[in-house]
């Protein structure tokens, strides 16, 4: 059965935007290309600064399938992969109270907010978001529909802040001890959901880049 998407729930809960003191700030943002502007936001992993950026591996226009896979790739005022849209949906106890999060993770994060990050190239939205296709949350991060499940939802980990970078944790997670983490690799490599793991590794830290790439 699909799910009511998950705007229509948080704006049925009155929820929607009323989130205080966000982990992360969703405007003033930079952007990949100048007609995504100041609507848009970078990610980047403090394992490669910022230098490299969430992207799309190979953007074509300004559409997006469910299933691209997703990696860290040059910053650049040109590259259409690299414009999301992070969207703030509410808190982890929003999500449980719906039904959407388990209880599991409105004990250990109940208190976090939660975000969708929108694919959007040449701030085009393409109902793709940043997600993970497993029952489970780990594995590849690829695009998946937006407003669906909690596939594509991502939770601000701020127990284990590091500055204004942050772990993103999949909100599908069933590890608790070490929740699933959005984990980059190498430039170019497609990006994995994997164990939060002490000491964190610092290609589970993503910051937000302000101001022009």
């Amino acid at each position: 059965m699909r799910l009511m998407p998950i705007r229509a729930v948080v704006v049925a809960m009155s929820i929607a935007a009323v989130v205080a003191g966000p982990a992360l700030v969703a405007a003033p943002a930079s952007a990949a290309t100048a007609v995504c502007g100041a609507n848009c936001t970078s990610f980047y992993p403090l394992s490669t600064g910022t230098s490299d950026v969430l992207a799309v591996s190979h953007p074509s226009g300004t559409g997006g399938t469910t299933g691209e896979a997703v990696t860290i790739a040059a910053a650049s005022t040109t590259n259409q992969g690299e414009d999301w849209v992070l969207e703030i949906e509410g808190t982890v106890s929003d999500f449980y109270e719906a039904g959407l999060m388990s209880a599991q993770m409105n004990l250990h994060w109940g208190s976090d907010d939660v975000y969708e990050i929108d694919y959007a190239p040449d701030y085009t939205y393409t109902g793709e978001c940043l997600g993970t296709s497993s029952s489970n949350g780990s594995g590849a991060v690829t695009l998946q529909p937006c407003g669906v499940s909690a596939a594509t939802l991502w939770v601000a980990d701020t127990a284990d802040q590091n500055g204004r970078a942050l772990p993103l944790l999949a909100g599908k997670n069933n590890n608790f001890s070490q929740p699933y983490s959005l984990a980059a690799s190498s430039v170019g490599t497609q990006l994995t959901s994997t164990n939060l793991r002490a000491p964190i590794s610092s290609s589970q830290e993503w910051g937000t880049i302000f101001g022009e790439l």
